[in-house]
């Protein structure tokens, strides 16, 4: 059996959705030139920002997005798929804008996605498209963070979305994650590690301790999304800097500049940092074709080595990009670039990946020289090793029949399966 190749992809689409007339057929062309490119046997694409940042606006634009890959002859030999759409932004204490999306090659002979309610394996027939709340959908868990984990801010759709897969008896968990964003550039830089780190820490700690609690057997995971990892920006501006003197900017009190100049006064401003601004003398150290050198300052993952391992990158950081479609291989002033958008696996996951020399794994970005809004889609490619089986069937799997889509309510569309037992 043919060791199967898999394509991992996450892409924030905050940007995308805002503007679909100027990006979508960009976008979507080079997302088909890398599918193609690798020839998966299996896909998963993880969405942040479904509809966009101004969700309830944008919304509606999702479906344009869904029947642009039903429809590409990119995709047609993937004869069966799988969609979760996190949309219904009506339920405040649920609304994540995640979005899971995945395609099976029609070379695949088994896939089977987990039932996490009845802990039972279902084949994957057709194409089943999840969308509104996901409100009894049973072969996701998802969960948003508590309003306690990001008290700087009144309202956060952050959390995680998790599937579990069985690929030709090869088992392991796909795990979409957003996580949250440096409030303020200012805030970011008073100390070591930030106040946001410590928030993003948190976040990532609870979805890993819920991993290893809950009911179901343990399985090799991908975690892959947008982590919203920040460069250690206390340690960066002071190394630019130097003996630059502080100039502070207060309202009520709080700081919301700080411009850095050389000897003070009227001198040259090395310098400006707002809330929402970066701005530095020497730009060209922050273009992205010269932009390694910062993976010095990339520092958030360290506490989970032991946990999560991540294969070396050798691209730019994946944020923030210009939203101009004219300058998208620029990045805009507005922050410290920085690789938010990351693929980690468990330690137990390198294991089940393949020992072909010849089929080393591929981690980089979508779009590099294009426009694909703020962030950059990042991916990772690789094959995984062919699981021994017994020729039977797993005993406790159940396959859908009769596929059917239902419309339940303007904010909820749902699979409905009929069963048969295998």
């Amino acid at each position: 059996m043919m060791e199967p190749g898999v394509l991992l992809i996450t892409a924030n689409l905050g940007t995308l959705f805002e503007k679909p007339q100027e990006m979508l057929e960009v976008w979507m062309s080079k997302l088909y030139e890398t599918i193609e490119k690798f020839n998966p046997s299996f896909i998963a694409l993880h969405c942040q920002e479904v509809g966009g940042k101004k969700f309830k606006k944008c919304m509606k634009e999702v479906s344009s997005f869904v029947s642009h890959l039903m429809r590409s002859s990119s995709m047609e030999q993937y004869d069966r798929a799988a969609m979760y759409l996190d949309e219904d932004f009506t339920l405040d204490n649920h609304f994540t804008a995640l979005g899971n999306i995945y395609f099976v090659h029609n070379s695949v002979k088994n896939i089977q996605c987990f039932d996490f309610k009845d802990s039972q394996y279902r084949t994957l027939s057709g194409k089943n498209i999840h969308q509104g709340n996901l409100l009894g959908v049973s072969t996701h868990v998802k969960e948003r963070f508590p309003p306690h984990y990001f008290p700087e801010v009144k309202w956060s759709r952050k959390g995680y979305l998790r599937t579990r897969w069985k690929l030709e008896n090869i088992t392991f968990d796909l795990v979409n994650v957003h996580l949250f964003h440096d409030a303020s550039n200012v805030q970011a830089m008073e100390k070591s590690p930030s106040l946001f780190s410590n928030r993003r820490k948190q976040a990532l700690e609870s979805i890993l301790e819920n991993f290893s609690k809950d009911k179901h057997e343990k399985a090799p995971f991908f975690i892959f999304g947008d982590f919203n990892f920040r460069l250690d920006a206390h340690s960066l501006i002071n190394t630019l800097v130097g003996k630059a003197k502080p100039e502070y900017t207060r309202v009520d009190g709080a700081i919301t500049r700080v411009v850095y100049t050389e000897n003070g006064g009227e001198s040259q401003v090395i310098l400006n940092l707002e809330v929402k601004k970066f701005e530095p003398l020497d730009e060209e150290k922050f273009n992205c074709n010269d932009a390694l050198w910062l993976m010095q300052y990339d520092k958030e993952l360290e506490c989970f080595r032991k946990k999560l391992f991540e294969f070396e990158r050798h691209f730019p950081p994946s944020y923030p990009y210009s939203e101009a479609i004219e300058n998208g291989s620029k990045y805009m002033k507005t922050r410290v670039p920085a690789w938010c958008d990351r693929i980690f696996l468990s330690l137990p996951a390198k294991t089940i990946l393949s020992e072909d020399p010849t089929k080393v794994p591929t981690y980089d970005v979508i779009g590099e020289d294009v426009c694909m809004g703020d962030h950059k889609p990042v991916f990772l490619h690789f094959h995984l090793k062919v699981a021994p089986s017994n020729g039977q069937s797993s005993s406790n799997s159940v396959t859908p029949r009769n596929v059917v889509t239902s419309n339940t309510n303007r904010n909820k569309r749902v699979i409905i399966y009929r069963e048969t037992s295998v």
